[in-house]
C-alpha cells in the first residue's frame, strides 16, 4: 500500500506554487522605475526620479502604503530586505532567460 499526501495538501502546495511568483512580482513592483522613471516605493518625491545622484537608490522601508506603495516608516534595512533582494533577483533571472528565449 502506498500512502501519499493527502488531496488538500496537494491542492495547498500548487496553489502555493502558482501564487508565490505572482506575490514577488507585485512584491518587486514597489521597488522597479515605472516608464516615467519613479518608483513606486518613492512616492511622489520626484528627486529619485529625476536627480542622477537620487536616481538609483532605492529606499527600504518598514511597511508600504497600501494603495499606492509608498513607503512609509523607518527607512533602513530590515529583515525582510533580503527577501525583496531574491524577489528582484528572480524576476531579473526570469527576465533574462525570455530575452534570450526570443
Amino acid at each position: 500500500m502506498t500512502v501519499g499526501a493527502s488531496p488538500g495538501v496537494y491542492a495547498t502546495r500548487l496553489v502555493a506554487e502558482r501564487i508565490a511568483p505572482r506575490s514577488a512580482s507585485r512584491l518587486s513592483s514597489l521597488f522597479l522605475p515605472g516608464p516615467d522613471g519613479k518608483r513606486p516605493c518613492h512616492g511622489e518625491e520626484s528627486r529619485y526620479a529625476k536627480d542622477p545622484h537620487f536616481k538609483e537608490l532605492v529606499l527600504f522601508h518598514e511597511y508600504f502604503h497600501g494603495e499606492d506603495g509608498r513607503g512609509v516608516g523607518a527607512s533602513h534595512p530590515t529583515g525582510w530586505t533580503a527577501l525583496v533582494a531574491r524577489c528582484l533577483e528572480s524576476l531579473a533571472k526570469s527576465r533574462s532567460a525570455q530575452e534570450r528565449a526570443a
